[in-house]
C-alpha cells in the first residue's frame, strides 16, 4: 500500500499560504512561551500567569520581596518580581524542585530585566542523586559586565567580558545553559543573540545526602542600601537537548 501526502495535503503547493509542518512553530505561533530556544523537551514551564504557589521563595536583608507582578512582562499579564534587602547578603532567590528524571542533557532557561544597581543574577540546575549535588551555575555579573561559569573547583571562571545588556524594566534578556548530567559537565550557554560552547567543562561535584530530585534556582543580589529590582519571566526546564 503506498503511503505518504494527497495532492490536497499538507506539502500540496498553495497559492495563498504556506504550509507548516513544524509543530514547535504551531506552538509558538498560538501563543506558547517556549520561543526563544526550541530544541530539547520541555519538563516544565512557568509564566506566572497562575501565581508563584509552584515556587519556594526566600531571600535576605531589609525589605527583600518575591511577588507576582503585573507592571513588566515579557510574555502574557504577569511575571515575578524580584526585590533584593537592602542590607546583608541583599539577596532575593526563588526555587522549583522537580521529580529526580532519566539523566540526560538538561537546559534551563529563564528570562529577566536588568539594572544598574544589580550586582548579579545566577541561575542554578542541579541534581541531587541520593549520594552527590551535581551543579550548573551560570552567573551574570552586572557588577563587571561578564558572563560567568562556576567550576568544578569551586570558583565563578569568566566566559567573555565587556558583555552589557539594554537596563531597562521591560526589555528582557533571555539566557539558557544547558548540563550533561550523564557525564557532569557544561554544554553551552546562550544569552540573547550569543552562544558559548561549555563542552566537556566540569561542573561542581560535592557530597549532599538527599534524597534524588531537580533544584532550578535564580539568585538576584543588589547592592548596598539599595532593594534592587528584578523582574523574571518565562522559565523553561527541558531535557534530552542536543
Amino acid at each position: 500500500m503506498a503511503h505518504g501526502q494527497p495532492d490536497f495535503g499538507a506539502y500540496a503547493a498553495k497559492a495563498t499560504v504556506g504550509s507548516m509542518a513544524d509543530n514547535a512553530e504551531l506552538a509558538a505561533r498560538l501563543g506558547s512561551i517556549v520561543t526563544f530556544d526550541r530544541k530539547g523537551d520541555v519538563i516544565f514551564l512557568d509564566g506566572f500567569e497562575s501565581g508563584l504557589t509552584a515556587w519556594l521563595r526566600s531571600g535576605t536583608g531589609t525589605g527583600w520581596s518575591i511577588t507576582q507582578d503585573a507592571a513588566h512582562v515579557r510574555n502574557g499579564g504577569f511575571s515575578a518580581k524580584l526585590v533584593c534587602g537592602s542590607d546583608g547578603i541583599r539577596e532575593a532567590r526563588f526555587h522549583k524542585l522537580l521529580p529526580y528524571p532519566i539523566l540526560s542533557n538538561l537546559g534551563f532557561e529563564a528570562s529577566f530585566t536588568m539594572h544598574a544597581d544589580v550586582e548579579y543574577i545566577d541561575f542554578y540546575l542541579a541534581i541531587y542523586d541520593g549520594t552527590d549535588l551535581i551543579e550548573g551555575r551560570i552567573r551574570f555579573d552586572q557588577d563587571n559586565s561578564r558572563l560567568r561559569y562556576f567550576s568544578d573547583t569551586g570558583f565563578y571562571v569568566t566566559i567573555e567580558d565587556g558583555l552589557t545588556l539594554y537596563e531597562h524594566n521591560d526589555m528582557f534578556n533571555t539566557i539558557k545553559f544547558i548540563v550533561d548530567f550523564d557525564n557532569d559537565e557544561y554544554i553551552r550557554v546562550m544569552l540573547n543573540e550569543r552562544t558559548w560552547d561549555l563542552a566537556g567543562i566540569r561542573v561542581e561535584t560535592t557530597g549532599a545526602v538527599f534524597a534524588p530530585h531537580v533544584a532550578c534556582n535564580i539568585y538576584a543580589r543588589g547592592l548596598v542600601a539599595t532593594n534592587t529590582t528584578v523582574w523574571v519571566d518565562d522559565v523553561i526546564i527541558t531535557q534530552n537537548e542536543p
